[in-house]
């Protein structure tokens, strides 16, 4: 079951500890995501992230609160990757997201 509540305060934390570009964009990465996994539910790359990309480590992995996030999320590490393995909880993921847009 998703923890919406903590979910809201790792948003919260995300925007309330960092300057308004890296909250931003942090927020924008994980709503491309996560709506890429919606649209294309069926396409098991969009569930992976190497968590070693520069660009997504930049953007998201190595802020705290968006990492505690995708953790919370349902995006588990494994063979040097993150994959999500939350589909029931993905609509309320990106409602979460799009509120603290």
């Amino acid at each position: 079951m998703l923890d919406k509540q903590s979910l809201c305060r790792y948003m919260g934390d995300l925007i309330s500890g960092n300057d308004s570009k890296v909250s931003r964009t942090a927020i924008e990465t994980l709503l491309t995501i996560h709506r890429n996994i919606l649209y294309n539910e069926k396409d098991v790359h969009f569930r992976a992230i190497n968590p070693d990309n520069p660009n997504f480590n930049e953007k998201v992995w190595s802020v705290v609160p968006a990492r505690m996030f995708m953790k919370k999320c349902g995006w588990v590490p494994a063979h040097n990757r993150i994959f999500f393995n939350s589909d029931e909880a993905l609509v309320d993921i990106i409602e979460i997201l799009l509120q603290y847009r």
